[in-house]
């Protein structure tokens, strides 16, 4: 279970250098697909804390 969850915040982690990184070859979109990028870089450092508050 533990494993499954660190894999999806990595995951979420990549996705969001990768959407960031996208945001300043899309003219126009920047500020929205970067405000994408950055969301989904804090679910990837909110989901294990998040997993481990339940636990306990």
């Amino acid at each position: 279970m533990r494993v499954l969850i660190f894999l999806l915040s990595m995951i979420l982690f990549l996705a969001s250098w990768f959407v960031m990184a996208q945001a300043f070859n899309v003219p126009g979109y920047e500020a929205v697909i970067f405000g994408g990028g950055i969301v989904l870089f804090t679910l990837s450092i909110m989901i294990p804390f998040m997993a481990r508050g339940r636990r306990q």
